[in-house]
């Protein structure tokens, strides 16, 4: 803000005492007109005021010229002066709802799933990969049930099994030769060569069919507990990003809303600024139209000051910060809460394998979340240690390097051995 209400008393000093030209009194209101503010103490200017009062009350009566020049002074205050006044008011609470604006900018972005910052895409990964795990322990079951029931049919196979028995050859018939009952044996030999035939294929059927049941089953199982794993490790970076995701709009909600408060006490101040403004020009504009006797003071009734012409307006509602819920990663990986919520529903013939994503203290492992064992620096327990938290990833990997997968390096240890 300038020093505007100084040259105002300055020009009109200058008016009244000079008592300069019409064209010089012109030429000077310009002059005020451009430099006109707000930046100015209510003394200064009411001693302006009652300097000019009795300047005034001194002259034996006030000149046409004289009236025209305060006159033009009325309507500079009131037009340029006090609308400069309120067209900046204006202006600072547009300032405020605009500010306003950008707190509820941090919960829209917050809420878009366009947004870079909404884990969107770590929700489908982690959705997609849920489904394909709890859809292969179903297909599992159905393959446990199958196996059952192949074991089930080999057993009874095998339980209903009623061999029959060659009969028992005697050596003696080699040298009796008793072709009678040589014949005799050849016959009941037959029998038992027929059921063999029989039986054999009968039997290897059923040990197939369980056989291949078991590898069926067992190739199922491990392909499930890979989705298992798989899953573990999604949820585990859809909970990272979500917390980075909830951090993000925090660390937002925080700054705007610092910014907000801030603006909000700077404008209050120079509301301040403005009515004392406006308080000492209308009080210059009472004495002068009491002087000249036109206008609303003609009678020199005491001046109207309205005490909330500049008011700081707040936004209605101003917007208040909200929930980034994070129920939906509520859970710890691996967690007893975890595996109650995400594998309570399989049924006991399936149990999910041991919860492996937790990674343990071994050597950041290659590939894992798809980065590099020389991604990360080395993990410390040193609290002196620059790389404590992992905070610094080999900036010269040729890979770029998310914030994402900087989390998920130093939750895994981060390459400590």
């Amino acid at each position: 803000m300038s020093q505007s209400l100084h040259v105002v008393g300055v020009v009109f000093l200058s008016l009244l005492v000079g008592m300069t030209s019409a064209a010089g009194v012109h030429t000077m209101i310009g002059d005020f007109s451009s430099k006109i503010g707000t930046n100015a103490g209510q003394g200064e200017l009411l001693q302006f005021g009652t300097k000019l009062l009795r300047m005034m009350n001194a002259s034996d009566h006030l000149s046409d010229d004289n009236v025209s020049v305060l006159d033009e002074v009325v309507v500079l205050i009131n037009d340029v002066f006090i609308g400069n006044l309120d067209a900046e008011h204006a202006s600072n609470n547009k300032l405020l709802a605009t500010s306003a604006t950008e707190l509820q900018a941090c919960n829209d972005d917050m809420a878009d799933p366009g947004q870079n910052r909404d884990p969107g895409q770590n929700r489908q990964d982690t959705t997609s990969a849920r489904a394909d795990h709890m859809g292969c322990r179903a297909y599992e079951l159905a393959n446990y049930t199958q196996r059952q029931a192949k074991t089930a049919a080999l057993y009874s196979h095998i339980t209903a099994i009623a061999p029959e028995h060659p009969p028992a050859w005697q050596t003696a018939w080699k040298t009796s030769f008793d072709s009678v009952s040589i014949s005799a044996y050849f016959k009941e030999a037959q029998v038992y060569v027929d059921w063999w035939e029989a039986a054999k294929p009968d039997f290897l059927s059923a040990k197939s069919d369980s056989s291949a049941a078991n590898s069926t089953h067992t190739e199922t199982k491990n392909r499930c507990d890979v989705n298992q794993q798989s899953f573990e490790q999604q949820y585990h970076l859809f909970s990272l990003a979500f917390a980075s995701h909830c951090e993000d709009h925090s660390h937002c909600w925080h700054e705007q809303f610092q910014d907000y408060t801030w603006l909000h006490e700077d404008l209050e101040l120079i509301a301040e600024h403005h009515h004392v403004a406006y308080e000492a020009a209308i009080v210059i504009v009472a004495k002068i139209e009491c002087l000249t006797g036109k206008g609303t003071y003609s009678n020199c009734s005491d001046p109207f000051v309205d005490s909330n012409r500049y008011l700081v307006v707040e936004p209605t509602p101003l917007p208040v910060k909200d929930v980034c819920d994070q129920s939906e990663v509520e859970h710890t990986v691996c967690s007893e809460e975890f595996l109650a919520h995400e594998y309570g529903s399989l049924d006991d013939k399936t149990p999910p394998a041991t919860c492996s994503s937790q990674c343990h203290d071994t050597a950041f492992p290659p590939n894992h979340f798809g980065l590099t064992m020389a991604s990360c620096h080395h993990y410390s327990s040193d609290p002196d240690d620059e790389y404590d938290e992992c905070e610094s990833i080999d900036d010269y990997n040729a890979t770029e390097i998310t914030a994402l997968n900087r989390a998920a390096c130093c939750a895994c240890g981060g390459g400590r051995g």
